[in-house]
């Protein structure tokens, strides 16, 4: 019978996040395979075999073979995608990207093993327009949103809103254009932040922009502080951000220039089992959710980042042993 023990984390070259769980693996005594989906197929192979009802098969990677039937748990965490040869014409490296793409996404639905998370979950629950749905719908309060490339759309919600309301970007909240890297030797996006902004009645003057496409607009949430909650397994680590103690962040906590406090916090019960409850109802296992708490008291759900970063708060709160938890998680392969 084969020993079902391998530790699989699907990433890319340079990550951090994924250099600190390795070590803490390693620590434990399990040596996990790091898989770079860039290296295939031009650096690492795959082989399949369908042999009645059940697929089998291996990856041959650098440091040596992995066979399906080996492998206990996935960690998703962030994969650069795959790298085709460069010196085919136009056509047969689009066909080749298909293929090895088609390829690999059924690899990913055909292992059995436990996920943190399953990148197809992931992408599901990576929504901002159904999160929010969904978060009401379990009995969190949510913002009053629009989203339109209308551009007469913006001024009655603006006012609706009585004059305090935000913009913020639905998918990434970055600019990015080619540049040369040249450690790595390849152009690599050099990112420009789009942050959380306000608007006022100067920008309504600019709304013909919004036709360009579709912009997300908010009301703005009174904050006495910001929440990051993160839950790895069945472990919730919660993280007060002081976000208002900083011009810089009072809108946006993710100006990491301006030294505010993270401190431990907790959440009350009945809200800690929503924010389960949002997670599990996506098959996931690892979500990082953003909260308001406003001076009155009341929590309000801002978004879930089901693929999000959390080591950070580990460097600012030194107590939460979130790289342990998911090493833990990773080697109980979902048994408690």
């Amino acid at each position: 019978m084969v020993k079902k023990d391998r530790i699989v984390i699907v990433t890319d070259k340079f990550d951090q996040h994924t250099d600190l769980v390795i070590i803490e693996l390693r620590n434990m005594g399990h040596q996990p395979v790091r898989l770079h989906p860039a290296d295939f197929p031009m650096s690492a192979s795959l082989t399949l075999n369908f042999d009645q009802q059940l697929w089998g098969g291996k990856l041959d990677l650098r440091k040596g073979a992995l066979y399906l039937d080996e492998i206990k748990s996935v960690w998703w965490r962030r994969p650069e995608p795959h790298i085709v040869a460069t010196d085919l014409p136009k056509a047969e490296r689009a066909f080749a990207r298909t293929e090895t793409e088609h390829t690999f996404l059924g690899l990913w639905s055909i292992l059995d093993c436990y996920w943190m998370s399953f990148p197809f979950h992931i992408r599901r629950a990576s929504n901002k327009i159904e999160q929010l749905q969904r978060a009401a719908q379990l009995g969190f309060r949510v913002p009053r949103t629009l989203i339109t490339n209308d551009p007469k759309q913006v001024r009655p919600f603006y006012e609706e809103c009585h004059g305090q309301i935000i913009y913020k970007t639905l998918v990434a909240p970055m600019l990015g254009w080619p540049v040369q890297d040249p450690l790595r030797g390849a152009e690599l996006p050099e990112v420009q932040v789009i942050y959380t902004t306000r608007i006022t009645e100067d920008q309504l003057n600019l709304l013909e922009t919004v036709r360009l496409a579709p912009c997300q607009f908010q009301e703005l949430i009174p904050k006495r502080l910001e929440l990051r909650v993160t839950i790895i397994g069945d472990d919730i680590f919660v993280c007060e951000i002081h976000s208002q103690e900083d011009e810089r962040t009072r809108l946006d906590w993710r100006h990491y220039e301006a030294p505010i406090p993270y401190k431990k916090g907790s959440l009350p019960p009945d809200l800690a089992e929503k924010c389960f409850a949002l997670m599990k109802s996506y098959d996931l296992n690892y979500s990082a959710m953003d909260l308001i708490l406003t001076p009155e008291g009341e929590y309000v759900f801002l978004e879930n980042n089901p693929a999000g970063q959390c080591f950070f708060i580990q460097d600012q709160i030194p107590e939460f042993k979130m790289v342990e938890a998911v090493a833990a998680c990773l080697l109980r392969g979902g048994n408690a």
